[in-house]
């Protein structure tokens, strides 16, 4: 999924989406994810084979946008040479993005020179 602007995504109560190409926050751009009063509704953003990619945020040598949890299950993997949720990795130095964490359950697994949450691998 590509994000251009500001989304807001209300994860209710025992629903799953599942993106397994990811979610691309554009320089700029927000996502907000809310949960459920009960806080079961679950996220799951996964990347099988893009390197330096987020599963959430920037893609390959691009800062990330603003990614703001208020709740819900959030699991985000990516393959290699980025993080799970931040900004893309590559040859670029100083990539960023927003990343503010309020509630729910985070999980970040990255890949290969990836970092759970953070900037891109920088070369």
């Amino acid at each position: 999924m590509y994000i251009n602007g500001s989304v807001s995504l209300i994860l209710c109560d025992g629903a799953h989406i599942s993106f397994d190409e990811g979610i691309n926050i554009a320089e700029g751009s927000a996502l907000t994810v809310y949960g459920g009063t009960e806080g079961t509704g679950e996220l799951i953003a996964s990347l099988s084979d893009k390197e330096y990619y987020a599963a959430i945020g920037g893609g390959k040598k691009e800062n990330g946008g603003s990614l703001i949890i208020k709740g819900g299950k959030i699991t985000a993997k990516s393959s290699s040479e980025a993080p799970a949720i931040g900004a893309g990795g590559g040859d670029y130095y100083h990539l960023k993005g927003n990343i503010d964490i309020y509630g729910g359950i985070v999980t970040a697994e990255a890949g290969k020179y990836g970092s759970g949450i953070g900037a891109g691998i920088l070369r």
